[in-house]
């Protein structure tokens, strides 16, 4: 982390959770240790948008085309190789645009498994529910709360197709992710979830919470065959 980074986190978060933050990442790079915090939320009705919002944005499901052609912008943090995969599992990108262009998505998983690394995927399912698993905003419209609307409006187009709840997770030293997520009407915290790796072996784990709604981390095949590792999956105790 840079020094400039450091005394932002500092500055916004205090010095215990700064500390506790670079404890995590000198984890994570000795041990390839990898701690999730795993919420829920309940998917609601979509709420009014404010009126130079509505004029300016649109919010929708993105066409498949749509999502290869924005794929292709560097800028999105999204390539055409994670949008192809994607789509062909079958997840929505719910996108804000600006006119032609993207300012905003948000990805859900629909059932299929997600991704985590070239090993590793996240399953999610339980009735009903669905994973959120991809989000970025363009630097030129942060400050616009366009995620918060454009979750509502996800939320409602969700509903309609019964699904009642999004599953997802962020990393305990995200802070400014938790935060964000804390202000989610009816968002719950349910676990921890994580895994670790020494020696190509992986070891995953998670709580009971997580458990209880299907959440869990698991060795992918979505790579074919790849080099055998022992891979140990654990229960943290209730």
């Amino acid at each position: 982390m840079r020094l400039a980074r450091r005394k932002e986190h500092w500055k916004r978060f205090g010095a215990w959770r700064t500390i506790y933050g670079l404890a995590l990442d000198a984890l994570e790079k000795a041990i390839d240790l990898h701690v999730f915090r795993v919420n829920r939320s309940p998917h609601t009705a979509g709420e009014e948008l404010p009126a130079e919002i509505a004029q300016r944005f649109e919010f929708r499901v993105l066409t498949d085309d749509e999502v290869r052609r924005f794929a292709r912008d560097p800028n999105l943090e999204m390539t055409p190789a994670f949008a192809d995969e994607s789509l062909a599992r079958g997840h929505y990108c719910f996108g804000v645009l600006c006119g032609d262009q993207l300012a905003a998505y948000d990805w859900r998983g629909l059932g299929r498994p997600v991704p985590l690394s070239s090993d590793l995927d996240v399953h999610y399912a339980y009735p009903g529910q669905v994973y959120g698993f991809a989000m970025y905003t363009r630097p030129e419209f942060r400050g616009l709360r366009l995620q918060f609307y454009n979750v509502h409006r996800a939320d409602a187009r969700l509903l309609a197709e019964g699904h009642t709840h999004t599953v997802g997770y962020v990393a305990l030293q995200n802070f400014a992710s938790v935060r964000n997520l804390s202000r989610l009407k009816g968002q719950v915290f349910v676990g921890l979830a994580g895994y670790l790796r020494i020696f190509g072996h992986y070891v995953t784990f998670r709580s009971p919470g997580t458990r209880r709604y299907g959440f869990r981390i698991a060795r992918s095949n979505h790579n074919g065959p790849s080099t055998p590792r022992r891979f140990v999956t654990r229960s943290l105790p209730g």
